[in-house]
């Protein structure tokens, strides 16, 4: 069989995989159609359900306040602030119409009277109908609120465990005294939700959440990460309430699995039989072309070898043709090669080391460049932070048109330094730059602070192990002074001398730039400067100075 026909067999097979394609597409595009349809059928009907929640407070109040609107339970109030006594036949009216509003409750509520003249809490529950001093500490908080709320309706919520979470309130005044004299309220417990829910919610991870976003009440425990899952979040009710369901990723996934799952069987068997095929046909097409390179391989690594009997070199389609035609290729290289091997070797040797000694800097600015995209998209703000600093300081000093810039510049690539020891010593490092904005457009000898800076923080801070750096500006007799002061370990006096002694020493061809350095190329660029003026104090930290002149 010609070549040709095998690579038409070939891309035959290879039709396989636009169709794994596309039915991948496809099931992706299913999922985002249900995961919509989803969000916005249960969004509909959270809001429906955040309504009825509402409307059953309603209705709880309207209970409440046929109670709150007698004059019975006022009467009782007053007379019992201003007598401290009340008779039977009024107490046992108060009684009677506390218990007729529990009952109405359905168990889902206690209904509370707060005696303000006795700081009584008397609860009526739905299972014992009796009057029970039941004031706890923490009863005075949702007290104080409604209290607060004087005779309008008062919600308190609780993000606790306890049993009843929601508090329902009204204060009851002394309309001629103007005073608070006791609060009507209704404890709601677990079962109101239960039964406002039913049974179609059982299941559902669902949440009732207060205006603060306290949990008031959910259907079940989350046993999912946030990531898991999808989060829909009703209106607010005109309490502030809201709802919010939490529908697994895993339901949405497995739908729209369900709706391709036989297509995706058919083309992975369609792409199984593919392969097979393809097997098959390797054993007439790949194999000889792999040992045909591997016969390439040894040649390439100087193994001149070859067997002549080779079975590819019997084959009389194109990959046959092509092996004799390498074997007669090599044995005439051999030939050619058994003098000038060496020499051309060495000569290809020399060609890349000239090439690698002429790799531009630029490739790792931009390197670096390439580095901060990747960790910007990924979301990793202080790489990015760390290698925005680093591109500015690498391109900073790889520049080489001139050898004086601003001193807003010199500053900047010293700030970028400073932010990447920033990053390194964290907490144990802190710097301040206060330099006036006048002083900005001076000239500047390019890299003469930030080995000062450096000295500083290797030197001193590092060794002290904390510190902070400081770095002033001020100008005096014609001459700008840029003073960078450290809280480090501080100078001996004799190593303080010796510095002062080798400021004007050559600093020869160090591959680094220290103290001598910027001495003699500030006094080059800025004829009768000052320089470099060293203070330190051992154990207190180290001042230095660069002074130039500008005027």
């Amino acid at each position: 069989m010609k070549l040709k026909h095998k690579y038409l067999l070939l891309s035959v097979l290879f039709m396989a995989f636009p169709l794994l394609a596309s039915l991948l597409f496809t099931y992706n595009e299913i999922q985002k159609q249900y995961r919509g349809e989803i969000i916005t059928s249960h969004l509909q009907l959270m809001n429906q359900l955040n309504r009825n929640i509402q409307y059953s407070v309603n209705e709880l109040d309207n209970k409440l306040m046929s109670i709150y609107e007698t004059s019975d339970v006022y009467d009782y109030l007053i007379n019992l602030t201003n007598t401290n006594t009340i008779s039977p036949e009024r107490q046992q009216r108060m009684e009677t119409l506390l218990k007729v509003l529990t009952l109405s409750m359905k168990g889902f509520s206690s209904v509370y009277l707060y005696l303000d003249a006795k700081q009584y809490l008397y609860r009526v529950d739905y299972l014992n109908l009796g009057l029970l001093n039941s004031f706890t500490p923490k009863d005075r908080i949702w007290l104080n609120e409604v209290e607060q709320g004087g005779g309008a309706m008062t919600i308190h919520t609780s993000s606790s465990e306890d049993v009843n979470e929601v508090f329902i309130g009204r204060a009851i005044s002394d309309v001629i005294q103007k005073k608070k004299v006791g609060v009507l309220g209704l404890g709601l417990n677990k079962k109101f939700f239960v039964d406002l829910f039913g049974e179609d919610y059982a299941s559902d991870y669902i949440q009732v959440n207060d205006s603060k976003g306290n949990v008031i009440y959910e259907t079940r425990k989350l046993d999912l990460q946030k990531n898991q899952v999808y989060v829909i979040r009703s209106e607010e009710n005109k309490y502030g309430w809201f709802v919010v369901k939490y529908i697994p990723q895993s339901i949405v996934k497995q739908t729209a699995w369900n709706s391709i799952k036989f297509t995706i069987y058919l083309g992975v068997g369609v792409l199984i039989v593919g392969i097979v095929l393809w097997l098959l046909f390797a054993q007439q097409f790949y194999r000889p072309i792999v040992s045909l390179a591997q016969t390439m391989k040894n040649v390439g690594n100087g193994n001149f070898k070859l067997d002549i009997a080779n079975p590819i070199n019997e084959r009389q389609d194109e990959i046959g043709f092509l092996s004799r035609q390498f074997h007669t290729m090599v044995l005439k290289l051999e030939a050619m090669i058994q003098n000038e091997y060496e020499l051309k070797l060495q000569e290809s040797y020399s060609r890349v080391k000239a090439l690698q000694a002429q790799i531009n800097p630029h490739f790792l600015y931009n390197t670096l460049t390439s580095m901060y995209s990747e960790a910007l998209d990924a979301g990793a703000t202080s790489i990015c932070s760390m290698i925005k600093s680093l591109s500015s300081i690498f391109r900073y000093t790889i520049e080489s048109e001139h050898d004086l810039v601003s001193l807003s510049r010199e500053i900047e690539h010293v700030r970028h330094y400073l932010q990447i020891q920033k990053y390194r010593f964290e907490e144990k490092l802190s710097f301040h730059i206060d330099i006036d904005e006048a002083f900005m457009d001076v000239p500047c000898v390019k890299l003469s602070l930030q080995p000062i800076v450096e000295n500083a923080i290797l030197h001193g801070i590092t060794r002290k192990g904390w510190g902070a750096l400081t770095i002033t500006a001020k100008k005096e007799g014609g001459q700008i002074m840029i003073m960078i002061s450290d809280t480090g370990c501080g100078i001996l006096p004799e190593r303080l001398m010796a510095l002062q002694l080798g400021l004007n020493v050559d600093a020869g061809e160090d591959n680094h730039i220290g103290l001598s350095n910027v001495q003699q190329r500030v006094q080059h660029f800025f004829k009768d400067s000052t320089g470099i003026q060293l203070q330190s104090q051992f154990g207190e930290g180290t001042e230095v100075s660069v002074i130039w002149r500008v005027d």
